[in-house]
This record gives structure tokens, C-alpha cells and sequence, in this order.
């Protein structure tokens, strides 16, 4: 946030309400949570840069409209815009609200701009590229068998070996896209597992939770699955199963 702050001045200096040119490059973007423990995400992969600009060109935009929202925003996005070389960047700042039927509600500071509605097809795919940015600093993502930040799922066994309280998060994508979004706590040698697939339209779309005492990593050749056993009903679960190059 205090970033965001110090470049507040250059926002007014640098014309923050033009569009975006044909000439203009999108340096990076910046995404802040309200009640984050995180003051700010950066986003500086091209791809994902060039995914944001498109999925903001597609907003239905009502240009010069300001209404007034019932709810604060669920994400401030601010894209930082090279316009001219050696010129301080220009800054687009947008107020985003997530709905229920996968839209989004958007505020922008740009004047031709202004209030604007993505459609669900668009708002969905969106969503999922910030919210892997948001959670991704902190949790494991396991996105048809490509894993990210799988250190996290290393500290995790040792303090577990070494019988310290830890907790682990985690998102597992299935085939179709949904987020299985699943929170693992251990403590006096139990785990305590919450599974969501509330976004998993052939899930059972609710939490589930399960307690189980063992945490076992089987290797099968160049494959380590890691399954919590013992658990209460007599369920076995896979947690991650993760293939070695």
C-alpha cells in the first residue's frame, strides 16, 4: 500500500484518466485485498499482464457514471501504464466487485471508462487469474499436475515429523477448471482437513471435513501421492500427488 501511496502524486501528474494507447505498454500491475495480510501483490509475468488488458477490454463500460456502491470492493486493482520512455507511468486504478453469478462489478478511474459489468464468461476465467496471484503467495496450486510453491508442502511434513502445530493450503484445479480449495490443520498429532468445492459444478458444492491421523507419502516409481490415513468413517484421501523429472 505505501508503494501505491508514493505513486499517488505521479497518478495526477501523469493524466490518470486517459485510456490506454496503441503505443502504451503495460508495465505491471499491482492488486490489493482488503484485510490482507499482504499490503500488495505485484503481477509482472507478460502473460498474465496481457490476459488482464483483455479480459478489461471486454467490461461493458457506462463512461462518466459513479454509483454508489452497497459494499466496499473485494480487490483494487491499479495497472502501471509506460506511455513514454524515461516518463513516469501512468496509472489505471480499478475498483473490482465479485457477484455471484461469476460477473464483476467494475470501477474505473478512467474517464471514458468509468462504471462497467464483465459478463460471467469473462468475470470467471478473471477471477481465477487474480485470486492464483492472491493466494497463490501462501498456498500450494496444483493445476493438473503442474505444482506450485511445493516448499510450502515440505515445511509442512517436516514440522508434522518433528510434531509441531502447522497448518497447509492448498488449491487443486479439476479437469473442467473449478478451485477445490482445501485447509489442512495438524495439532496433537491429528490433522483436521477442510475440503470446499463449492465452486465445482459436479462437486457435491459444499465443505466437507475430515480428521485423520497419519499422513503417509507412497512412491510408485517417479510418482509421490501423499494420503491421509486412518481417518475417521475409514476414509483414505489424496492429498497431492506430485510426478519427479
Amino acid at each position: 500500500m505505501r508503494r501505491l501511496l508514493a505513486y499517488g502524486l505521479l497518478l495526477l501528474l501523469a493524466g490518470c484518466n486517459d485510456t490506454m494507447q496503441h503505443s502504451a505498454t503495460l508495465e505491471w500491475a499491482v492488486i490489493n485485498v482488503k484485510n490482507s495480510a499482504a499490503d500488495e501483490i505485484i503481477i509482472h509475468d507478460p502473460k498474465e499482464l496481457e490476459d488482464i488488458t483483455s479480459y478489461l477490454s471486454k467490461t461493458d463500460w457506462q463512461p462518466n457514471t459513479e454509483p454508489k456502491m452497497a459494499t466496499h470492493e473485494d480487490i483494487i486493482l491499479s495497472l502501471f501504464i509506460e506511455v513514454e520512455q524515461n516518463m513516469p507511468e501512468r496509472i489505471n486504478e480499478y475498483q473490482i466487485w465479485f457477484e455471484e453469478d461469476n460477473s464483476m462489478t467494475i470501477m474505473s478511474n478512467v474517464k471514458s471508462e468509468g462504471f462497467g459489468k464483465l459478463q460471467g464468461k469473462f468475470g470467471k476465467p478473471f477471477k481465477e487469474l487474480l485470486q492464483q496471484n492472491i493466494m497463490g503467495k501462501d498456498r500450494v496450486i496444483d493445476q493438473h499436475g503442474q505444482i506450485e510453491n511445493l516448499e510450502l508442502l515440505h515445511q509442512f511434513l517436516k514440522d508434522t515429523d518433528e510434531k509441531r502445530q502447522a497448518s497447509l493450503e492448498l488449491t487443486r484445479y479439476t479437469i473442467e477448471g473449478a478451485p477445490i480449495y482445501w485447509k489442512v490443520e495438524y495439532q496433537e498429532g491429528q490433522y483436521n482437513i477442510e475440503v470446499d468445492n463449492r465452486e465445482d459444478n459436479w462437486g457435491s458444492k459444499n465443505i466437507e471435513n475430515y480428521q485423520c491421523d497419519k499422513l503417509t507419502e507412497d512412491v510408485t516409481g517417479s510418482l509421490t501421492d501423499y494420503n491421509f490415513t486412518s481417518c475417521e468413517g475409514g476414509y483414505e484421501i489424496n492429498l497431492l500427488s506430485v510426478t519427479s523429472e
